[in-house]
């Protein structure tokens, strides 16, 4: 009789040994880090180098640069939790406040 393991899952594929490196015939290497992956998600391809960044790209990485947080910058020590709770409430509602002013 088969185990319940074994009704669900299908048998792992086993490595080759090539010379002395174990591969795996579905794995792929980097050609400009050497890194191995196993399996690769999404559509995205890295441009070739030297050749400059997409339009859609530099519209992307500008909109990451004028992103701000609103909180001014420093180190605060406050005596509660209920005081910084209400510091960072009031910096998240005048983001919100502003946003909504400015599109």
């Amino acid at each position: 009789m088969k185990s319940l393991y074994s009704q669900h899952h299908a048998p792992r594929r086993r490595p080759r040994r090539a010379g002395s490196v174990w591969y795996d015939p579905g794995v792929l290497r980097d050609p400009f880090t050497g890194e191995l992956f196993s399996r690769i998600v999404g559509r995205r391809v890295r441009p070739a180098i030297g050749e400059p960044p997409t339009e859609e790209a530099q519209n992307a990485h500008a909109s990451l640069l004028a992103y701000r947080t609103r909180a001014p910058k420093g180190v605060f020590i406050y005596r509660s939790h209920e005081e910084m709770d209400l510091d960072r409430l009031r910096w998240t509602v005048e983001a919100m406040v502003e946003r909504a002013r400015d599109g």
